[in-house]
């Protein structure tokens, strides 16, 4: 089985959230159970500043846009750690800038960026000398290859993974820039992408994909809701033979509270000790008393309305007892209110930056670890954070709801529904509760560690969607 990943960003290379994390770590999965995987990605600027080995292979490649030919050069490396390839596409106008996405708004050209890099992924195919069997797609950026995929008669399974489908997240964009892509609204389907009077990537990714994937079982049912599904809810509900629910996985050689060597101190399940100089390394590191037997509560989030950040900001200053540190950037009205809180309380540290070595000691060093999310179509946090021992506290909805439990065997982990905050507070008040209890913050915490959600199951899940997309790009099975 071939099967080429396209992704708009892959860590270590470009990351702005857990899109990059999964393509750079799934890939490695499937190599494992004998996948012939490649990953296509834009040669940013983050590519260029880091210390990455890259190989020229293919000059020029040439890329026809709408009116015009245009081009690139593809440039090759590795996933660490791996064999798996990565082809950058390189093409300094649209690629080469200060951000992946662009500020606010994003870029203005964001439409014709993502069109061009569709385009290149399947010209770059050309001149290799290995084709795909099926092309795995991520997030709206790259649903525009599907479709260029069937109306060209290209004999490429695919498979649309959404991994954040909210809104703000579909790749919305004028009806009228259509044409810059190079379709035509006279098409049925592409017509069928139109919501609210724009173009919904998204949307193209239901219409034109032979299956469709959400990253976790709660999710794929949340979308086919108007609460959680907006804008693809119909196509969800319409294909819901086709869309399945596979839950991410984290790659445990990265996240190794026994092996990392960017931590104060190591540790594990059988020895717990270094934990504690974690601890007292965050709060020196966010301004925040060393106090071992206070509950230092973490976390490492976008600052965005999904995250449940208002829920937070009204009770923080109020929450007794524990400590909280936050880290990350984001919306600027969450930034500076929780800046605020950390400049009044003591006992809230807050950096207004992403690092991947504070985003680790975060989880080395905490307690807990906060979730309170609108909505979440996976979340790697948490599951990073069992990794370290770090009991999460989450709000029930879709991958947070998955992987999280309260009660029954083996409890990892602390849960409310009600988006209340009220409700948030009293979940936080279940996990002081049971800190002060020392047997059962022990069990607690070795119940954490013991959660595996390694790539594994999910890497066989994926092989077998791949399998049908295969097939029914063949004639066997097409919807």
């Amino acid at each position: 089985m071939k099967v080429l990943m396209i992704s708009f960003e892959v860590a270590p290379f470009s990351k702005v959230g857990g899109l990059a994390d999964v393509a750079g770590s799934l890939p490695k999965a499937l190599a494992e159970r004998g996948v012939d995987i490649r990953v296509i990605t834009p040669k940013h600027r983050s590519v260029l500043e880091g210390n990455f080995e890259l190989e020229r292979i293919l000059e020029p490649v040439y890329v026809p846009m709408p009116g015009y030919m245009s081009g690139c050069a593809i440039e090759r490396s590795f996933i660490p750690g791996t064999e798996v390839p990565v082809y950058f596409v390189e093409h300094d106008l649209y690629f080469n800038r200060q951000s992946i996405y662009g500020t606010g708004g994003g870029y203005g050209d964001q439409f014709e960026r993502l069109a061009f890099f569709s385009r290149a992924a399947l010209a770059a195919t050309e001149g290799l000398d290995w084709q795909p069997d099926v092309l795995h797609l991520n997030d709206y950026h790259t649903t525009l290859a599907a479709a260029y995929t069937r109306l060209w008669g290209l004999p490429y399974g695919t498979l649309f993974t959404g991994h954040n489908l909210g809104p703000g997240y579909q790749g919305a964009f004028a009806w009228d820039q259509i044409g810059k892509a190079g379709l035509d609204l006279g098409d049925k389907r592409v017509a069928a992408s139109l919501y609210d009077g724009q173009i919904n990537l998204a949307r193209l990714g239901f219409v034109y994909c032979d299956l469709i994937n959400a990253v976790s079982k709660g999710y794929a049912r949340e979308i086919q809701t108007p609460e959680f599904g907006a804008g693809v809810d119909d196509l969800a509900q319409a294909r819901v033979e086709d869309l399945k629910g596979i839950v991410n996985g984290i790659d445990y050689d990265v996240w190794s509270p026994a092996a990392d060597p960017s931590l104060p101190a190591n540790f594990s399940a059988e020895n717990l000790s270094g934990k504690a100089k974690c601890k007292a390394a965050a709060q020196r590191e966010f301004g925040l008393p060393v106090a071992p037997d206070v509950p230092l509560i973490t976390m490492v989030t976008r600052l965005d309305a999904q995250k449940g950040l208002d829920l937070l900001e009204g009770v923080a200053a109020s929450l007794a007892g524990v400590q909280l540190a936050i880290l990350g950037t984001g919306d600027p009205r969450y930034e500076k209110s929780f800046g605020d809180l950390a400049a009044r309380h003591p006992n809230i540290g807050v950096k207004l930056m992403f690092s991947g070595q504070l985003a680790k000691l975060l989880y080395a060093g905490g307690d807990m670890f906060l979730m309170p999310s609108r909505y979440e179509p996976c979340g790697l946090g948490q599951m990073i954070a069992l990794a370290y021992a770090n009991i999460p506290i989450v709000r029930v909805t879709g991958g947070l709801a998955d992987t999280i439990k309260e009660k029954g065997r083996k409890p990892n982990g602390f849960r409310f529904e009600a988006y209340e905050a009220a409700e948030m507070v009293a979940a936080i008040e279940r996990a002081v509760a049971a800190y002060h209890d020392a047997e059962r913050w022990a069990e607690l915490r070795q119940n954490a560690f013991a959660s595996d959600f390694s790539w594994d199951a999910s890497a066989k899940q994926y092989i077998s969607l791949y399998k049908q997309a295969a097939a029914r790009a063949a004639g066997q099975a097409r919807p």
